[in-house]
């Protein structure tokens, strides 16, 4: 009986609990005192393992892996035992979520790290995306063991499109990338969100922080937010959401169906469903937004609320929240001025890069 109680104990324990830390709450000591042969991740572990669609929703399973996200903040544990699922081999079509698992270790060299980003993977892994997933596995092969490090599920599209379209940028070093990027940055004007002071948004300041991976999906969506499709759909959006108080505007950034001389990506809006909406300063991921992005660029969001918006410049906490949240590659766009708006591409792991400015006129 007792150990009939430890999914329930897992389902409790996922719950964040802001008074008291993880290793210090009565569900860690319960699951250690159940399952002494073992560690307390091992244990959450092996619910998510074994819990399936047991509850009809998959809700236990999104709860443990979201529960080993703050507890396996860097994965190591969980790539140690998906490496045992790994060798035992062969295919489970009755488990997508292990299938899908296996095949990102094996093929992508990484895992999702939350139950959200989880739910992503899957997506890409349907037959529906195996000539996406064969032309990414075959880029992350070439890839060296530093441009490897820190390698996560959103910097597959950026290398994927990368590998066909700038294979340049695939056979240099991070630091090559970042100098580029940098030259960019210096002869564009940008904007510090004053609305959070102290906030740091340079390539300086979170270098430390940025990976390979990070430095290809930067170099991505430079160039994309540049295009001069892009941005005519950017400004369009934006004089939308202006006039449009119930909700900040948002959309991803993906490759385009065709090329033409005005660019080859697309900045598709999803303007939230009216049940979903909070307000003038908050943007809600929609269903449909999620369930389409899988193979997009980044996710973007508008603070369009006037003309000149600068002291909102950037993500707010909730921005960055709900990048860690998603693992998704993040883009803030910012009325400063008629005809002028501040990009910033931000990531889960809170590193915020102002790239500049474009403007209205760069589209005509």
């Amino acid at each position: 009986m007792p150990h009939e109680l430890t999914p329930a104990i897992v389902r409790r324990y996922a719950t964040p609990a802001s008074s008291v830390s993880d290793e210090r709450r009565p569900e860690r000591a319960a699951l250690a005192a159940l399952h002494p042969e073992r560690s307390v991740e091992e244990t959450v572990f092996e619910v998510f393992r074994g819990s399936g669609e047991s509850d009809g929703t998959g809700r236990l399973r999104r709860d443990a892996w979201n529960l080993l996200s703050r507890l396996d903040e860097s994965g190591d544990i969980r790539v140690r035992l998906l490496g045992g699922l790994a060798a035992d081999g062969g295919s489970d079509d009755r488990d997508p979520t292990l299938d899908a698992l296996r095949s990102a270790l094996l093929d992508l060299r990484t895992i999702p790290l939350t139950g959200e980003e989880l739910e992503w993977l899957v997506q890409l892994n349907d037959r529906d995306n195996r000539a996406w997933w064969s032309e990414t596995q075959a880029i992350v092969r070439t890839l060296d063991p530093e441009q490897l490090r820190g390698l996560r599920i959103r910097h597959m599209e950026p290398l994927r499109w990368a590998a066909e379209f700038r294979r340049d940028w695939t056979r240099v070093s991070q630091a090559a990338l970042l100098d580029v990027l940098r030259d960019e940055i210096d002869a564009q004007e940008t904007y510090r969100r004053r609305a959070a002071p102290g906030t740091k948004d340079t390539i300086d300041a979170w270098e430390d922080r940025l990976t390979f991976g990070d430095a290809v999906a930067l170099m991505a969506v430079s160039e994309a937010v540049r295009e001069p499709r892009v941005i005519e759909a950017m400004f369009e959006q934006a004089r939308e959401d202006m006039a449009d108080t119930s909700t900040e505007y948002g959309g991803v950034l993906r490759l385009a169906s065709t090329r033409t001389s005005r660019g080859m990506f697309a900045a598709v809006s999803y303007p939230p469903r009216p049940s979903i909406r909070e307000g003038d300063m908050s943007f809600v991921a929609s269903r449909e937004l999620l369930d389409e992005s899988a193979t997009s660029l980044a996710h973007y969001h508008l603070h369009a609320q006037r003309t000149r918006n600068t002291q909102f410049a950037g993500p707010s906490e909730g921005d960055l929240s709900n990048a860690a949240v998603y693992g998704r590659t993040c883009v803030a766009l910012t009325s400063s001025d008629d005809g002028v708006m501040n990009v910033d591409v931000y990531f889960p792991s809170g590193a915020v890069i102002d790239l500049g400015v474009i403007n209205e006129s760069d589209a005509r």
